[in-house]
């Protein structure tokens, strides 16, 4: 597997993993994975951290599995909102 993880549109972290894994049919699997981030998206992603704290995050997950030698692409997206207080 690979893949990349962006936040509010910038990408912050990617990675890959060799686990080999049996997924059941219709079901599940977890996979531990290793991402590494560079110095440089760490700085954009405080750069907007205080327009997170009131707007929420936006995250995307992106990359591929591979079956044999068949990729198997997926990408998902989705919002994280910050808490409201009562």
């Amino acid at each position: 597997m690979s893949f990349s993880i962006e936040i509010n549109g910038k990408p912050f972290a990617r990675g890959v993993s060799n686990e080999s894994v049996t997924i059941p049919r219709l079901g599940e699997a977890m996979v531990a994975v290793q991402a590494v981030s560079d110095l440089s998206g760490l700085i954009q992603q405080m750069r907007g951290i205080e327009g997170a704290a009131t707007s929420g995050l936006r995250y995307r997950l992106s990359g591929r599995f591979f079956s044999g030698d068949t990729p198997f692409p997926f990408d998902y997206s989705g919002s994280i909102k910050p808490p409201t207080t009562p």
